[in-house]
């Protein structure tokens, strides 16, 4: 078909076409691994109180990375979770039915929200936080790459001319193991005049960047743990601060987290109505949400969840 038949299969076309800029660091090592390195930031936030049949690694991938997870129940599994498709939408174009699909179900899941499934979202509009990671990511790995850049040039560089290829090899050597620590290196006397070393680099101490580098990275990391939730030593102000400052960085910190723990625990809450999961949902660290973090009804069932 030359046409997307609904809008995810529309934006999943939009996003295979895309090429990314020679100034992006989208596909790299580097990249790949701030993204592991802020998601566990993420998932930290966080502490859920879910059944002990689901792997909470299976949880989190889906709810955390793709924005949401859906719950149905099956004869075969009793309640499962996992992804899902949208077939139907209601009135307000809020999901009303899904199918859900694993080689170990004997037939195609359906499932018809608030009768025998439910889906567990982080957003309003059932995206992940995967665009703002990655972007951190991206100029956490940049800021990486520009560290040892200057690194680099921070080494000692001189020009050493020479009349002929013999005295260059002979210079070359010797800079070689001077370099390397031999502690006596004989030369040449003809090769020691007062023009021989030149440094390419005048002013070494002016173009290493590498502290500043440092900081810069360590702002990056605290910026997005404000986004998410998690407070953090802001260096980029100065030493004192006002109490109103400091009520307006708290604010800030608890923003994002707190509208993604109100999605989660009102999606938890209508599954909790229609079967026995006693799903829960709470801020792990107490500072983050401060009032807000209460627990959710349902975690009296012991038996039937856990702690993590």
């Amino acid at each position: 078909m030359s046409k997307a038949i609904n809008f995810n299969d529309g934006m999943c076309q939009s996003y295979f076409s895309m090429q990314p800029s020679s100034v992006k660091g989208r596909w790299n090592v580097a990249t790949e691994r701030y993204r592991r390195y802020l998601y566990n930031k993420l998932f930290s936030v966080y502490k859920f109180t879910i059944p002990k049949y689901w792997p909470l690694n299976f949880f989190r991938f889906w709810l955390f990375y793709y924005g949401s997870t859906a719950v149905c129940y099956t004869r075969d599994h009793g309640w499962i979770m996992g992804p899902y498709g949208i077939t139907e939408h209601d009135m307000y174009y809020q999901p009303f039915r899904i199918t859900m699909y694993n080689h170990f179900l004997s037939r195609v899941a359906d499932g018809v929200i608030g009768i025998n499934s439910g889906i567990i979202h982080m957003m309003d509009d059932y995206f992940s936080l995967d665009d703002m990671v990655t972007d951190y990511a991206e100029t956490l790995a940049m800021i990486d790459k520009s560290i040892k850049i200057n690194l680099m040039n921070a080494n000692v560089a001189v020009a050493l001319p020479a009349k002929n290829a013999k005295d260059a090899a002979d210079l070359k050597e010797a800079y070689e193991k001077a370099t390397e620590g031999t502690p006596f290196v004989p030369i040449n006397k003809d090769l020691l005049d007062s023009d021989t070393f030149k440094p390419i680099f005048k002013d070494l101490k002016s173009n290493y960047l590498v502290t500043d580098l440092l900081m810069d990275r360590v702002n990056v990391v605290n910026q997005f743990l404000t986004e998410i939730g998690i407070s953090n030593t802001d260096y980029t102000k100065r030493a004192q601060m006002s109490r109103e400052e400091v009520n307006r960085n708290d604010q800030e910190v608890r923003s994002l987290c707190s509208v993604i723990l109100e999605n989660i625990k009102e999606s938890m809450e209508r599954l909790n109505r229609i079967s026995d999961l006693g799903l829960g949902v709470e801020f792990r660290f107490k500072e983050t949400g401060g009032e807000s973090n209460e627990q959710m009804p349902g975690r009296d069932k012991a038996d039937a969840v856990r702690d993590i």
